[in-house]
């Protein structure tokens, strides 16, 4: 399998640094970033396959943030993350965007695994 271009959003630098670190000790290369538009611009002008949103970012939306993306690299797959709120709750705008996964920062600091929620599309 070819490595992933991968993009974490979160304004928790530890959930970032243990992103970076799955990714890279899978082979895959992993850009993080604290802050949205930071992101915004280096997904404008670089090839990305999986972007990773989580859903507050500060007074940011990161579902916002995510449809801005998804506009830019229409094929990136999408995933929201969240530690605050239930995924049934931003499963409805999610579903509208075709975000096909959710995770959940909140159960992976817990359980020291990360959680994956398939979202049926």
């Amino acid at each position: 399998m070819e490595p992933l271009r991968v993009v974490v959003i979160d304004d928790e630098a530890n959930t970032c640094t243990f992103l970076k670190a799955v990714f890279e000790a899978e082979g895959h290369g992993c850009h993080t970033f604290l802050r949205a538009e930071e992101a915004e611009q280096y997904v404008a002008n670089n090839e990305v396959d999986l972007v990773m949103v989580d859903v507050y970012l500060g007074a940011l939306n990161g579902i916002d943030l995510l449809q801005r993306l998804r506009a830019l690299r229409p094929n990136a797959y999408p995933i929201i993350m969240t530690a605050n709120v239930s995924v049934e709750r931003i499963a409805w705008r999610g579903v509208k965007l075709a975000v096909r996964a959710s995770w959940s920062s909140s159960a992976a600091a817990r359980n020291r695994a990360s959680m994956w929620t398939a979202c049926s599309m």
